[in-house]
């Protein structure tokens, strides 16, 4: 998969554009180091007092995955974060023609912060995602203090084999990397998180369907 290094705005630029679309339909991801440099801290993390952003547990499933340490693991909505709003809008600005940018298209995205705590790991699935226009999601890591957790994406070939690559974070520097990748309900692609060997890995998920 193809590597850019950031800040993201200059890398989603119509110059990059083929070879980004082409990357993402060949190989399933693009990573952007250092994408976001400038994440404030009230962006990164949700304290237990913060009444207006509710964590939701994640759960350890048949399906899903582990989640690691017991009630370490969680996600919350960040839809009404100014912050993530203007980052996916810079991103759909990049990639879609001024018709196609549409508030149809910014609502049925949403931003979601997803907290893995140590042990966690998330199996290859795909999001509900139906949206034609801009059939992709994206990962921002929140915090360098963590190992393992490499974000991956899957996809079954004609012959039945499996094909999967992975981000191999840099460790103590990936706070700020993006991972763009394909995320269709009718593609091939699937994606996931190798298990949180050490600490917790936060991030934000961008483009999630609503």
């Amino acid at each position: 998969s193809a590597i850019f290094d950031g800040p993201f705005h200059k890398v989603f630029c119509q110059p990059n554009l083929a070879r980004i679309q082409q990357e993402l339909e060949e190989s399933g991801m693009i990573w952007i180091r250092k994408a976001i440099s400038d994440i404030p801290e009230a962006e990164a993390t949700t304290k237990s007092n913060d009444k207006k952003k509710k964590r939701a547990q994640i759960q350890s499933t048949a399906a899903n995955g582990e989640a690691g340490k017991s009630g370490e693991s969680f996600y919350v909505d960040y839809s009404d974060s100014a912050f993530w709003v203007d980052a996916q809008d810079k991103i759909l600005k990049a990639f879609l023609e001024p018709q196609d940018y549409s508030t149809t298209v910014k609502k049925s995205k949403k931003a979601i912060l997803l907290n893995y705590a140590q042990g966690a790991e998330n199996w290859a699935h795909q999001d509900n995602n139906q949206c034609e226009t801009f059939p992709y999601q994206a990962v921002v890591i929140l915090n360098n203090d963590f190992e393992g957790g490499e974000f991956y994406v899957a996809k079954r070939l004609d012959d039945g084999s499996i094909v999967r690559r992975r981000v191999e974070f840099e460790r103590k520097n990936s706070k700020g990397d993006m991972v763009l990748f394909a995320a269709s309900k009718e593609s091939n692609y699937y994606h996931g998180m190798m298990k949180v060997t050490k600490g917790e890995r936060k991030a934000v998920g961008l483009f999630q369907p609503t």
